[in-house]
């Protein structure tokens, strides 16, 4: 708390308008009337939540807006390299090579009528523009890869 204090505009002001100071927090309890961070809060109040001075190496990164509208958040380079290495530990589960061609379906139970357990219906694949004669191979939890 003394870091985002010191350093975010947004929990320097919450932590104002309660009266407290980072040193007078002495346990999670003193935390019960603070907000919730919201996708509207971080949507809102996006430049009072970044580190002053801004961090060398952080991007930003927005959502895909599945919810009606995008959230913007920042990433640091660890963690998008994390991500990255995730990424290329389950393609090798699938034994997809690195480089090789991919199509990635991907849905929420937000924009499906129903999620299950079952793998995507390979005509949609076959309708998507861009993937006129790729042959996917492959399983239905990871990438899709050509033959």
């Amino acid at each position: 708390m003394e870091f985002a204090y010191a350093h975010v505009p947004y929990y320097r002001a919450i932590l104002d308008d309660h009266g407290l100071t980072p040193q007078r927090l002495q346990s999670p309890h003193d935390l019960r009337d603070f907000p919730f961070l919201t996708r509207e809060i971080v949507r809102t109040r996006f430049d009072d939540l970044r580190r002053a001075p801004n961090l060398p190496r952080v991007h930003e990164r927005s959502s895909g807006g599945s919810t009606g509208v995008p959230v913007t958040v920042l990433v640091d380079m660890r963690r998008m390299g994390f991500v990255e290495a995730a990424r290329m530990r389950a393609h090798r589960w699938f034994d997809v090579d690195v480089g090789a061609r991919e199509i990635v379906l991907w849905a929420s139970p937000i924009e499906l009528t129903r999620q299950d357990s079952h793998p995507p219906d390979p005509r949609l694949v076959a309708e998507t523009p861009g993937s006129v004669g790729f042959r996917p191979g492959g399983g239905w939890t990871g990438p899709l890869r050509g033959k």
